[in-house]
């Protein structure tokens, strides 16, 4: 009988840690989160890859970014040289807040660069539609 008890004792705090504990937001390697879009990386965390950026790319998959990573934070221009596609630009502080967003930036905006209101320590560039579509804002969390 006591075998039972303790049976059912453990299985009624493995239900009650799942009812009553707090769930946190998981996101997988190599992804990234903002409200509830996940986004493929792909990372741009070198002067050469950043430089390059999208640059000469006829697409970009709908469910992937490029992510640029920086040293340190600063007002972080971009531009649309020798792109081929439109794309929306989200501006990241270090706290992983969304600091500035630009839209539709279309290839034909060069050499217009294109810089934050803030300084920021990442960049994302997704296709053009994507901050509407999700609804994403400044202020927003970013979860990487």
């Amino acid at each position: 009988m006591k075998r039972h008890m303790w049976f059912f004792v453990v299985v009624l705090c493995v239900i009650l840690l799942f009812v009553f504990v707090p769930k946190h937001d998981v996101v997988a390697p190599g992804t990234l989160r903002i409200g509830d879009a996940v986004i493929v990386l792909e990372i741009a965390d070198s002067q050469t890859e950043r430089v390059q950026g999208l640059s000469g790319r006829e697409t970009l998959d709908p469910s992937t970014g490029l992510l640029f990573v920086f040293e340190k934070p600063e007002k972080i221009g971009i531009w649309m040289k020798d792109m081929l596609f439109p794309i929306d630009i989200i501006w990241i502080n270090e706290q992983k807040k969304i600091i500035d967003i630009k839209t539709n930036v279309t290839p034909d905006s060069y050499p217009q660069a294109f810089f934050p209101k803030e300084k920021s320590l990442y960049v994302l560039e997704v296709n053009a539609g994507f901050v509407e579509k999700n609804a994403v804002r400044i202020g927003d969390a970013v979860m990487f």
